[in-house]
């Protein structure tokens, strides 16, 4: 069953990796995100992300277009281990761009004053 929040659509699949596989995803404007393969598709292209990036494709995914801060990132993300800021920065700008050239140019990833993080599906 399919249900919406925020935009975000998780639904149960069984069509994104091997038949007869349930797998859970997410369809987000250009992006589809299978939480149980870990894989990214990003119009229809596979994107390469280590499991770092992917976690934090995956929080901004599920928050979109709100204003979330690095430390609100690491503290959620993180929590308990010892990553810091520039390692966090470092993991940002790394997804930032793997997803422009698979975008195409599109900058799905937004930096706003303040130093704030949004995601915007439609780029």
């Amino acid at each position: 069953m399919a249900s919406t929040t925020n935009a975000v659509e998780i639904k149960r699949s069984a069509s994104f990796t091997s038949p007869g596989v349930d797998d859970e995803l997410l369809n987000v404007g250009d992006f589809r995100i299978n939480l149980n393969t870990r894989t990214v598709l990003l119009r229809g292209s596979t994107i390469l992300l280590t499991a770092e990036e992917f976690d934090l494709l995956v929080f901004l995914v599920t928050n979109p277009k709100k204003l979330v801060t690095p430390q609100t990132m690491l503290s959620t993300l993180w929590q308990g281990s010892k990553v810091h800021q520039t390692q966090f920065l470092a993991v940002l700008l790394s997804l930032r761009k793997k997803l422009d050239a698979a975008g195409g140019g599109t900058h799905y990833l937004k930096t706003e004053p303040m130093v704030v993080y949004r995601f915007d599906p439609k780029g």
